[in-house]
């Protein structure tokens, strides 16, 4: 594991962009996801969706103005 920390740190961020994303929930729906697993996944799973839609859009754009500027 630390080789692999050491490889990410060294190798890897310094040369592309990271972005991270926390989810966080209220107390009360944080109780249901632990009773109940598949509505956590569920959710989860909706989550990923909308996130990967923004990047994708916002990926569009960029590679859009790029061509533009050309």
């Amino acid at each position: 594991m630390a080789e692999r920390s050491a490889l990410l740190v060294d190798e890897v961020f310094p040369h592309q962009p990271v972005c991270q994303w926390v989810l966080s929930f209220p107390f009360q729906l944080r109780f249901l996801f632990a009773s109940r697993p598949l509505i956590t996944g569920q959710v989860l799973g909706i989550a990923y969706r909308v996130i990967a839609t923004h990047l994708a859009i916002k990926t569009a754009r960029t590679e859009a103005v790029m061509l533009i500027r050309k």
